[in-house]
């Protein structure tokens, strides 16, 4: 994983705190093929927000 993944699974693990889940982590991160980083980035906030609504 490339410095900005990494970033991207740290800002996950710190809002998610307990509720970080690695695998779906990257089920989200590689279940749409290669994307623009904007998109998983984007991708990856709607997850963090999807699991914090429970």
């Amino acid at each position: 994983m490339n410095k900005r993944g990494q970033q991207l699974r740290a800002r996950a693990e710190k809002e998610l705190g307990e509720d970080f889940d690695i695998r779906g982590f990257h089920d989200t991160v590689l279940g749409g093929g290669a994307v623009p980083l904007s998109l998983l980035e984007q991708r990856v906030d709607n997850w963090i927000a999807g699991v914090k609504a429970g």
